[in-house]
């Protein structure tokens, strides 16, 4: 407990230091999550115009993936502003369940790929955290793509990703975001909670 006041004091301090882009990056995308729990079609607006403000605060300290990582949110938030307004037959997109064999496969690639591309980044630039980074992005990518589909299970995805996204941009100084990344998987508890009322409440 006797580091808690420093730890207090540096949490402070960052925040103070803060950039604008980073603060208002930070605001929206908490507006993303607390929109898609409601299953509100607008959090893809909130979610990529935050994407495109946190394109410029990660590539600004270094953290490549997630910096590209953005930038393919920003096209994600298109797509799932299309999918939930229509779905796949025309009609207001349902809350589903993926294959418990095909979130597992999702996690074996996510593997493979993080070795390859983690090793690459190691050797090719001057990435402080290439594992996390690496582990992160593909991880997120895919959660998204789950999200847009409405599938249940992106939230448990996202609560084990948050945590961890959480660690690398702590090591990065960046503590206001790596703050909203733990309560992120917090709000993801609710999330899943929320989002699984709905399939029990369906005609």
């Amino acid at each position: 407990m006797a580091d808690s006041p420093s730890l207090f004091a540096q949490l402070a301090s960052s925040v103070a230091a803060t950039s604008p882009v980073e603060g208002a990056a930070v605001v929206l995308a908490v507006a993303y999550l607390l929109l898609a729990m409601r299953q509100d079609r607008r959090c893809w607006i909130a979610g990529g115009v935050s994407a495109v403000m946190f394109l410029w605060v990660f590539a600004g300290s270094h953290v490549y993936l997630q910096a590209a990582l953005q930038a393919v949110y920003i096209g994600l938030a298109f797509y799932g502003w299309q999918q939930w307004k229509h779905g796949a037959a025309g009609a207001a997109m349902p809350v589903s369940v993926g294959s418990l064999r095909g979130n597992l496969w999702a996690m074996l690639a996510i593997a493979a790929a993080t070795v390859v591309v983690a090793l690459a980044l190691s050797a090719w630039t001057d990435s402080p955290s290439p594992w996390l980074d690496t582990g992160t992005t593909l991880a997120s990518l895919f959660a998204t793509s789950l999200t847009a589909r409405k599938r249940l299970e992106s939230w448990l995805w996202w609560i084990a990703i948050n945590v961890v996204t959480a660690v690398l941009f702590w090591q990065q100084q960046l503590l206001l975001t790596a703050t909203l990344y733990c309560s992120y998987s917090v709000m993801a508890v609710g999330g899943f909670r929320s989002w699984r009322r709905s399939m029990g409440s369906r005609p």
